[in-house]
């Protein structure tokens, strides 16, 4: 089952490259993010120089400023940790995948309050499972048999005039009841998830299972109802009450 998600203004999407190898790949997705209003853009342990005379050669005119305004990375959890949403743009998947979306339900919603990070993997190597469990979505491109991977920047110019495109139909069909909800940060996610292992593991409900297969699907569940500020709360509340009463 499929379900919408909407993404929020362009001024609160953040686009992000995994560890490119190709500098002129940098570049041009670097001006097709100009072409589509997206400045906010985060280059994770790039394996090459991403301001060489290669990039700035596709990275030019109005986009050289988005090329020297990019920031730069260690790993996705540090560029994404203030983030609401992150999908990731890949063709890999597998039982502890994010919810998966569809390109055609991708939509855009005035809301100033919430970021939304677009992940694009390796060219040789896509993303790897550990960066894919930090994603709250992941969204596949269709593509021909014939051939089925895309070239960076291509994936990059479809996703964005998508998004882009939905600016211009009828906003006043966005559900306020999405636009309204106030949903945790991804860091704060993951200060839920570490809060979670460690009253698992005090209560011994792991002891002769494996502990990392059970946090991963609590992990999974706990990002497709996509936590409100209240609900994270009240998570909190319980697990630290749950502690205390071990410790009695």
């Amino acid at each position: 089952m499929y379900s919408c998600i909407h993404v929020f203004m362009f001024n609160n999407i953040r686009l992000i490259l995994v560890s490119p190898k190709y500098s002129g790949n940098v570049g041009a997705c670097v001006r097709v993010a100009a072409n589509f209003d997206v400045s906010d853009i985060v280059v994770i342990a790039p394996q090459c120089d991403i301001h060489d005379e290669q990039a700035k050669l596709y990275g030019k005119g109005p986009a050289r400023d988005y090329l020297m305004g990019m920031k730069i990375c260690e790993s996705l959890e540090e560029a994404v940790k203030d983030c609401h949403q992150v999908i990731a743009i890949t063709r890999r998947y597998g039982d502890l995948s994010p919810r998966e979306i569809l390109l055609n339900e991708l939509r855009i919603m005035d809301n100033g309050q919430r970021k939304t990070s677009i992940v694009f993997g390796r060219e040789d190597n896509c993303l790897t499972r550990e960066e894919l469990a930090i994603c709250t979505h992941y969204c596949q491109i269709p593509t021909s048999e014939t051939m089925p991977t895309m070239n960076l920047s291509h994936a990059v110019s479809v996703i964005l005039s998508r998004l882009y495109t939905d600016l211009f139909i009828d906003r006043n069909e966005k559900s306020l009841e999405t636009t309204q909800r106030e949903i945790i940060t991804s860091e704060e996610f993951e200060a839920l998830m570490a809060h979670w292992k460690k009253t698992v593991i005090e209560t011994g409900l792991t002891r002769g299972g494996d502990p990392e297969k059970m946090i991963k699907r609590i992990r999974r569940a706990l990002q497709r109802s996509e936590l409100t500020v209240n609900e994270y709360s009240q998570f909190r509340r319980f697990l630290s009450k749950v502690q205390l009463r071990l410790k009695a």
